[in-house]
């Protein structure tokens, strides 16, 4: 968008940050059911007469599935605690992202049900087969 070639797209919101606030950009609508803390002057996309659009962005930390599983543990609990430290919260916090400290299997669980509540909206709009 920024370079001319599209005049419209779904973006994340920590991707757009900065470029919202120097007013390159300008936001439409929001995906989740709640206005944003940090542009409360754009509706959401429920507010506009789509109520099933309820999408909120996360990130996940991933690994290859072969890593060893002692590994996999201690990445996960080093970036637990990374999250809780008041410079990573502030950061996180002006990016529009809450940290959740989730397990491995937590974000599983998480993807598997994405993946199931993505598929019956497709089905809704009529979009076709989600692969």
């Amino acid at each position: 968008m920024l370079g001319g070639t599209t005049t419209m797209m779904f973006a994340n919101v920590p991707d757009v940050v900065p470029y919202l606030e120097a007013g390159t950009l300008v936001a439409m609508a929001t995906t989740d059911k709640v206005r944003s803390k940090h542009f409360p002057n754009v509706p959401t996309m429920a507010e506009l007469g789509y109520p099933q659009i309820d999408i909120k962005s996360w990130y996940a930390l991933v690994a290859q599935g072969a890593t060893p599983p002692e590994l996999i543990e201690q990445i996960s609990r080093d970036a637990r605690e990374a999250i809780r430290h008041p410079n990573v919260a502030e950061k996180l916090e002006k990016l529009e992202l809450t940290p959740v400290a989730s397990t491995s299997a937590e974000l599983k669980t998480l993807i598997l049900s994405e993946i199931v509540r993505y598929q019956k909206l497709v089905d809704e709009l009529g979009l076709g087969q989600l692969d």
